[in-house]
């Protein structure tokens, strides 16, 4: 055999093996790609059995499950406490029939028509004597100021007010 031969007998293996490999590699990271969809499905069901399990056994968990079980529910409070907020800054509450987020001062929902509670406005009682802040019928404390709330001295204060004023 020539030289020429030779070289180009080397040339061939070494691209056949090349090429071997570039093979290998593509099919390793198709592989590798299937075990991260199958690795991906496991975790959705295990989430799925997850969630299954903490809707169905909420109240009385499997002491293994108790810790787990606990940190969802205080999660979804969290939640909930975290949504109330939101809907608060932006003006809105949400609808006891069908749950549409409606504007806090709507009478009825736009989505379903059901009317929307009535808000109670607090009724004034007497006014603070250390502040004049307004207190409302059942505190004990005023709200701005921290005093203790004695009727009998409110009721005095606001005569006392009412009789200043009007001299």
């Amino acid at each position: 055999m020539s030289f020429f031969d030779e070289v180009g007998k080397k040339i061939t293996d070494v691209s056949q093996e090349t090429i071997q490999k570039t093979k290998n590699m593509a099919d390793t990271a198709k592989m590798n790609s299937a075990i991260a969809e199958e690795e991906q499905k496991i975790k959705l069901a295990s989430e799925q059995i997850g969630r299954i399990y903490v809707q169905k056994y909420r109240e009385n968990p499997e002491p293994e499950f108790a810790d787990y079980v606990k940190q969802v529910i205080i999660a979804e409070q969290k939640i909930a406490e975290l949504k109330h907020t939101i809907q608060e800054l932006k003006g809105m509450v949400s609808c006891p029939q069908c749950r549409a987020m409606v504007d806090k001062e709507a009478m009825f929902c736009p989505l379903c028509g059901s009317a929307m509670p009535k808000k109670v406005q607090p009724v004034v009682t007497s006014y603070c004597t250390s502040c004049g802040a307004a207190i409302v019928a059942g505190q004990k404390f005023c709200v701005s100021c921290g005093t203790p709330v004695n009727t009998g001295e409110m009721q005095q204060s606001e005569g006392r007010e009412a009789s200043e004023t009007e001299a």
